[in-house]
């Protein structure tokens, strides 16, 4: 097989993409194109080659870049005259028809240049989805795809194809990077008042815009400038407009821009349902969607019942000291006015712990079970177990009243004991340390 080093003379002159005779074909004529801004370029309509001729390159260029794929372009061919590297990626690739846009005799120019010279494309720092590539040094252009490391382009005469930047007769280096350079200008928050968003620049053919559902247009949805506002007072959501442009010579183009369409939206508060009293539970406003441009919360604990609120804006501290259910409520407010309410259920339980007098102990220790419900230490039965750090039951008591009982550790070993309590079919665990 031959090496890309060994390969037929019709692979040498790619080193530029666009090094032809015009007019060498009785049919071939210039057919002038233009930028997305409107400006002319020079093209031309070109004769198709001999189907044996586009044959034959196929096969060529499928034995010396075997990684690449061949886009078929007419009647089964990759190969084409119709059309080459810059025509593709600058014109046709945008929708417009065949043409050839750059080097031929007596026109010693590069046309393509006026797709970034006029502005209608910007140079940015890499490569983009969707963008353009262009090989300074090279005469070359392509256009990139949602694979960052794969291209498409047109070689010359030969085929086009869909391959990686660095897989191509035109080289690695050199390579600059454009994206189109049109924008809509206007805030990111719409509400149910007149709103005007701009595109620009000014492109060289009409544009006509289409939005999201819950935006409505206020009188033309073409030019250059549109008005619009929500479809109610209430509206909530994600929106998004789109200007749809020609150039004025066969190309289209869209640039949308993402709002949001009235007031925020609280879909949910996450934080715990059931939790002790006694201690701090965290509640969140979700989404937390910096696009909703909220800018107040309000938070309430329904009924508060001694309970305390601490409002963070979209976040919340409640300090619980009371048992019982709950509702955990949040709104939010941004310049179109205030979201619906969101609810969450809480259930606040009373929290039991265990504490110890003297602990260290020495001998008599008096265990206490501490509870918000004092009432129901009155009436419960309970029972504990005390052991020591290898596992061996070293006390016990059964059917306990009260909230407290007395144990004594003289003569016990130094260390820590773990005591394990059974409340309520609840187990509560706690440490005592034995000292001499």
């Amino acid at each position: 097989m031959k090496s890309k080093f060994q390969i037929n003379k019709e692979l040498i002159i790619l080193s530029v993409c666009s090094l032809f005779t015009i007019n060498s074909f009785a049919q071939d004529y210039q057919s002038n194109v233009c930028t997305p801004k409107g400006n002319s370029v020079v093209a031309f309509i070109m004769e198709e080659s001999l189907e044996n001729t586009r044959a034959y390159y196929d096969s060529v260029y499928a034995l010396n870049y075997p990684n690449a794929i061949q886009i078929p372009t007419y009647d089964g061919y990759s190969s084409t005259r119709k059309f080459n590297c810059h025509g593709y990626a600058w014109h046709i690739s945008d929708g417009g028809s065949d043409r050839w846009i750059g080097y031929g005799y007596p026109y010693d120019n590069d046309p393509e240049y006026g797709y970034w010279q006029d502005a209608s494309y910007i140079e940015v720092a890499q490569r983009t989805y969707p963008g353009k590539v262009n090989w300074s040094s090279g005469d070359h252009s392509a256009i990139t795809t949602e694979n960052p490391d794969i291209l498409i382009s047109k070689w010359n005469e030969y085929p086009l194809m869909k391959h990686e930047w660095d897989d191509s007769p035109y080289g690695t280096s050199n390579l600059k990077y454009y994206k189109l350079n049109f924008s809509i200008s206007g805030p990111d928050l719409v509400c149910n008042s007149n709103t005007t968003f701009t595109l620009s620049p000014t492109p060289g053919g009409a544009t006509n815009w289409t939005k999201s559902s819950n935006l409505s247009f206020i009188g033309d949805d073409s030019g250059t400038s549109v008005i619009v506002k929500t479809v109610s007072s209430s509206t909530s959501g994600n929106g998004g407009l789109y200007a749809n442009f020609t150039s004025g010579c066969g190309t289209s183009f869209v640039v949308n821009k993402t709002v949001w369409a009235g007031v925020p939206a609280i879909n949910e508060i996450s934080g715990p349902e059931y939790t002790p009293n006694y201690q701090w539970a965290t509640y969140y406003a979700q989404p937390n969607n910096a696009q909703m441009a909220a800018t107040n919360y309000e938070w309430i604990l329904n009924p508060l019942n001694g309970n305390s609120v601490y409002d963070y804006g979209w976040t919340a501290d409640i300090a619980f000291y009371n048992s019982g259910y709950y509702q955990v409520v949040t709104r939010a407010q941004n310049t179109c006015g205030w979201s619906s309410y969101a609810v969450l259920g809480v259930e606040v339980y009373d929290s039991k712990s265990l504490s110890f007098s003297p602990n260290p102990s020495s001998g008599e220790t008096t265990i206490t079970i501490e509870s918000t419900n004092k009432k129901e230490l009155l009436v419960s039965e309970w029972d504990f177990e005390i052991y020591t750090q290898t596992q061996v039951l070293k006390a016990k008591k059964n059917r306990l009243k009260g909230n407290s009982t007395v144990i004594n550790t003289a003569g016990w070993k130094e260390g820590v004991y773990v005591v394990r309590v059974l409340y309520n079919n609840e187990v509560i665990t706690g440490k005592l340390i034995v000292k001499r």
